[in-house]
């Protein structure tokens, strides 16, 4: 009984410091969004995440044994937006053996852009969100969205 008890008290301890953990202004990541028209009717949509030292997250091809959590975009209207590429992730993410392990994992720290191009011939808005997960050396949080909503004019 007193195991059950130590379990589930340590158990609140850890969704406690989780949510004070989101809820706190200085969070390791710092997401900013942008679009961008680049010629006619071909604009870029830009994620910008900036990671304060000694953190990363997970590149969209994250690696290892599909036990890491990749970096993914949703948006509200994925039908209607017309893409021209695929995503691409500025600088290319850094490649690591780990011994917990299997495979090479994927990932970004300091900053890092995902990028994609689409097109558009009317305003319209672009609302989605990024899920990412924040590790550092001891360990990693859960995983997280950020939200955002852009006018495409």
């Amino acid at each position: 009984m007193k195991l059950l008890r130590l379990s589930l008290l340590l158990s609140l301890g850890m969704t406690l410091f989780t949510y004070a953990h989101a809820q706190d202004p200085e969070h390791p990541v710092k997401w900013k969004f942008t679009v961008e028209k680049t010629k006619g009717d071909i604009f870029v949509l830009k994620a910008e995440a900036e990671l304060s030292s000694g953190f990363h997250i997970w590149a969209l091809d994250a690696g290892g044994d599909g036990s890491l959590i990749p970096t993914t975009f949703e948006f509200d209207d994925e039908d209607e937006i017309r893409w021209k590429s695929d995503w691409k992730e500025s600088p290319e993410p850094k490649v690591q053996i780990l011994e917990y392990v299997d495979g090479a994992v994927r990932w970004h720290e300091s900053k890092v852009v995902f990028s994609r191009s689409f097109i558009s011939d009317n305003p319209m808005p672009l609302n989605g969100s990024v899920n990412f997960q924040v590790c550092n050396a001891q360990s990693c949080f859960p995983p997280e969205d950020a939200g955002f909503k852009l006018q495409v004019k």
